[in-house]
């Protein structure tokens, strides 16, 4: 996903969504040298689950993810 670099705190950076949403994402987690203004792609994922409902525990979890990490 695509999502460009809007703000830069001391140790996270406010990225607009490709959606138009806004998220807070680590610095450490961004490429090193990114600055304001600069595209990056974003891979939203988690680890797969240890039973058989891997596919909608995943998406269960990715979903509650996003929502916790949605800026208001």
């Amino acid at each position: 996903m695509e999502a460009r670099i809007i703000r830069i705190a001391e140790d996270y950076a406010i990225l607009k969504l490709s959606n138009q949403e806004e998220l807070k994402w680590p610095l450490k987690k961004l490429p090193s040298g990114a600055q304001e203004g600069v595209s990056v792609w974003l891979e939203l994922k988690s680890k797969p689950s240890l039973n058989n409902n891997n596919g909608f525990s995943r998406d269960f979890l990715n979903e509650i993810l996003k929502e916790d990490s949605k800026i208001s």
